[in-house]
């Protein structure tokens, strides 16, 4: 990841963090072709087989206070991919809103996140640009588990804080 792009991450608000990954996941989801052709009932059985996290009926959205977080750290861990920061920067580029207002994420878009940040060789388009993201090294795997894995399960769960 160059410093550039660690400067825009950092730079975001909560808010814009949990927009542009948002985006970033509606894209790959609409343009990937390992995923695109499901359905969205299709889409959440795939992530959560790959996945292991079986969201309850009455799971809630992540906490906000957790949400902004957990997206400046799903967008550091996939720049640091290879060919990760030209993606997330094309995200940053195309999805920078200065009053995004829509700070949640979902169960559904959490899940993804998790399926997306562990996913090998997925190809996927933002705008007119195509990219394909390769897979973790063991460390990043580390810090998904430790950073992003713990407040997707415990939303998707229900579980109290």
């Amino acid at each position: 990841m160059t410093a550039t792009t660690e400067q825009r991450i950092e730079a975001l608000d909560a808010k814009q963090a949990i927009h542009i990954v948002n985006k970033l996941i509606e894209s790959v989801s609409s343009t990937s072709p390992q995923i695109s052709s499901m359905n969205d009932e299709q889409q959440l059985a795939f992530t959560e087989k790959e996945t292991g996290i079986k969201p309850r009926a009455a799971a809630a959205d992540l906490p906000a206070e957790e949400a902004g977080a957990l997206a400046k750290d799903a967008l550091r861990i996939l720049a640091q991919t290879r060919g990760g920061d030209a993606f997330v920067g094309q995200a940053l580029d195309m999805w920078f809103d200065t009053k995004a207002d829509f700070g949640l994420i979902s169960v559904p878009i959490g899940i993804a996140l998790v399926w997306f940040l562990g996913a090998a060789d997925i190809e996927f388009t933002i705008g007119a640009f195509h990219f394909k993201k390769e897979g973790l090294t063991g460390a990043q795997q580390a810090e998904v588990a430790k950073t992003v894995l713990p407040a997707v399960v415990k939303a998707a769960t229900g579980l109290a804080g």
